[in-house]
């Protein structure tokens, strides 16, 4: 990520979103943290050791720009046109077979670490333990619905009912198949 680009986001999550510097953290920090660890795959005890901050104040302000984060997903990860009155010129040459197809769907299984109270609902049929993740994409390929929570043992059509019924889920227009 660029410098511009780092600096532009976190405007973004600190004008709109709540993210807000605290006496031990400054939010610039939080979020250099944030990405740090996410990019890297990197867990709160490596951030301690890294920053030098108690394990408590880390989990804290990870929370709090992980809350950020989700709150301008919401803004990003959406249709730009969410009534879907044109067709995407990619799919023109293929009417009316493709007249009212929004995207591609398909789900993935995302591996997780979980308490061992929990590690039997999210074993997933490949012995190991996962969050069953649903994403819908447009023929731009930008996200438009991302369906998370899902313990990997749920059956993906679950997933697929629980994402139907989300009231961002985007939906075809009406009178055609979703």
């Amino acid at each position: 990520m660029s410098n511009e680009t780092f600096h532009k986001l976190h405007n973004i999550l600190v004008t709109n979103h709540g993210l807000q510097s605290t006496q031990e953290f400054h939010s610039i920090e939080a979020l250099s943290m944030f990405l740090w660890a996410c990019g890297h795959g990197h867990c709160m005890r490596q951030v301690k050791d890294r920053l030098g901050r108690g394990l408590g104040t880390i989990s804290q302000k990870f929370g709090d720009v992980l809350h950020a984060m989700m709150s301008f997903a919401d803004i990003v990860i959406r249709p730009h046109d969410p009534t879907y009155s044109t067709v995407h010129a990619s799919l023109r040459p293929y009417s009316p077979f493709f007249d009212g197809c929004i995207g591609a769907i398909d789900g993935t299984h995302i591996p997780v670490c979980v308490s061992r109270k929990s590690h039997d609902d999210y074993t997933n049929r490949k012995g190991w333990p996962s969050q069953n993740v649903l994403a819908v994409v447009d023929f731009d390929m930008r996200f438009t619905f991302i369906g998370v929570g899902m313990a990997g043992a749920v059956h993906d059509m679950a997933v697929l009912r629980q994402g139907w019924e989300a009231e961002t889920f985007p939906h075809p227009p009406p009178g055609w198949f979703s």
